[in-house]
């Protein structure tokens, strides 16, 4: 027996396009509040479900996943990222992530610690010579020279500056066109159009550059561009160019914008609870530097995990129906997109005892155990959970531990803190901070002796 999906009445043209700009995620939250787990609505043409049920939630990415494809906001990204690994389906994406996956080896992991720490390091001499600094702007740095460091081969500050630069305008596009009912195509010359393309022809440019050194010297190298020249199918055939170009712009956009949101949450959380900075710190006196970043039962992943519970850096996930079914006792049209928001379920109180609470400790293994499988989903889940989590995880955890173990953090503004639901969950405006060093800081001589000379 199928139930009619409830929702808010909206305008007969825009639907509750009005109510989703006014502020997407006290929306997401007043939808679940006053209509339950499954909600119907309508953005201009478009009908939506958001659901907040982990039950079905894991129908959309796991049982029925073969059911689905990426919903209408994820391939507004597709002029900048084409057929990479986010935007590809069926075949073609089972063939890619084959491909992708032995640049997330083992191998390329162990040289990312070091690259992490090598940033992170420079990043702390900045620190330690001015104390006040804006953490988003800080942390997107620090992150996009890792990615092009570890993605690329690449460490010239020139280059890495105007992969950033892109970058951002490929987000600005995307929050244009994700709040529009409509779009225009990307190929009709508008003024927004022209700066897309300018920010997508620098950094294949860039990218095009770079796969030109690595085919002259591929071998023996370990970042991800060089493994990828390497890769091949089970009929020995390499990628494409394209999809190569594809793949390094997903890297690039995926591969620093969700850490780099997660730190700055993660450093703005620590700066208002003390307590929790100096059990990091506790456990950093003890720690063995060269595990810590992989240990599972660190406290500090339990902090990174705890403040992307609070504030996830991928806020919603979205799928769409390619045939009618039924989700639960609910029934899905052919066409509908599923929202799924972490933003909802990761602060139910039915799952997470005080939800709003900054709580470390709440990640015991008995907790995760009993906690059902998608009511907490950062990374995603299914076939197509996120390739790089662990990666990411280690990267978190890493600056976290390099830096926290030096600085203590205060924000100038705490209460002005608001969170920005972009392509991915931002803060609204600069977050200013006080950089303070502690006395007795060993980060010094730890950092220089983590880093060594082998990147």
């Amino acid at each position: 027996m199928t139930r009619d999906i409830p929702g808010p009445g909206g305008s007969w043209l825009l639907g509750n396009l009005a109510d989703f700009r006014a502020g997407m995620l006290p929306f997401f939250e007043r939808c679940r509040r006053d209509y339950g787990t499954v909600v119907a609505l309508r953005l201009g043409p478009r009908r939506l479900i958001l659901l907040s049920d982990p039950s079905l939630i894991e129908e959309v990415l796991v049982t029925k996943n073969k059911s689905f494809k990426k919903h209408f906001a994820t391939r507004l990204l597709k002029p900048v990222l084409g057929n990479g690994l986010l935007l590809s389906e069926g075949n073609q994406w089972l063939r890619q992530r084959r491909l992708v996956q032995p640049a997330f080896s083992r191998r390329f992991t162990d040289e990312f610690v070091q690259i992490v720490r090598l940033h992170t390091s420079r990043l702390a001499d900045t620190w330690r010579q001015n104390p006040r600094r804006e953490l988003y702007h800080d942390m997107t740095q620090l992150t996009v020279q890792i990615a092009a460091h570890a993605f690329l081969g690449i460490s010239d500050a020139k280059d890495t500056e105007e992969i950033g630069a892109c970058l951002e305008v490929t987000h600005a596009d995307f929050e244009r066109r994700f709040q529009q009912p409509w779009s225009l195509p990307t190929w009709i010359p508008t003024a927004p159009n022209r700066r897309l393309h300018r920010a997508v022809q620098s950094l294949t440019s860039i990218i095009d550059r770079m796969i030109d050194e690595r085919r002259k010297d591929a071998d023996g190298r370990h970042d991800a561009l060089s493994l990828l020249l390497r890769a091949e199918d089970e009929q020995g055939e390499r990628m494409p160019i394209q999809l190569l170009r594809d793949e390094v712009m997903t890297l690039l956009l995926a591969g620093h914008d969700t850490t780099a949101n997660g730190l700055t949450w993660t450093w703005s959380l620590l700066a208002q609870h003390d307590g929790v900075m100096s059990r990091l710190r506790d456990e950093l006196r003890h720690a063995k530097s060269e595990t810590h970043p992989r240990d599972e039962a660190s406290f500090a992943r339990k902090i990174v995990k705890e403040s992307m519970r609070l504030f996830p850096p991928v806020f919603v996930f979205g799928r769409e129906a390619i045939s009618a079914m039924n989700l639960g006792d609910y029934p899905i049209q052919k066409g509908d997109s599923i929202l799924m928001p972490q933003w909802v379920v990761h602060r139910d109180a039915q799952f997470f005892p005080d939800p709003l609470a900054f709580d470390p400790d709440r990640w015991t293994t008995e907790f995760e155990r009993e906690l059902p499988k998608y009511a907490y989903f950062p990374f995603g889940g299914g076939p197509r959970v996120c390739i790089g989590k662990e990666v990411a995880m280690v990267e978190a955890t890493g600056v976290l531990a390099a830096l926290a173990s030096e600085f203590d953090v205060s924000l100038e503004d705490p209460a002005g803190l608001t969170p920005w639901p972009t392509v991915t969950l931002r803060p609204k405006g600069p977050v200013w901070a006080h950089i303070r060093r502690r006395n007795g800081s060993v980060t010094t001589s730890r950092i220089e002796r983590q880093t060594g000379s082998d990147v």
